[in-house]
């Protein structure tokens, strides 16, 4: 895991996530980066969608 880089909870990360990366899932798997205009709204939904 880098700098700025969110890993969801109960993840297994396997992978380098690259900074600002948001990953989710089992095994985990990069969602979308993450930039300075993302509200943290928007980062929990993506996140929820990710898991299957």
């Amino acid at each position: 895991m880098h700098h700025d880089s969110v890993s969801g909870a109960g993840n297994v990360v396997t992978k380098d996530l690259p900074p600002g990366g948001l990953a989710a899932g089992v095994p985990s798997r990069m969602i979308r980066e993450i930039t300075e205009l993302d509200s943290w709204n928007e980062l929990w939904n993506d996140s929820k969608n990710g898991q299957e």
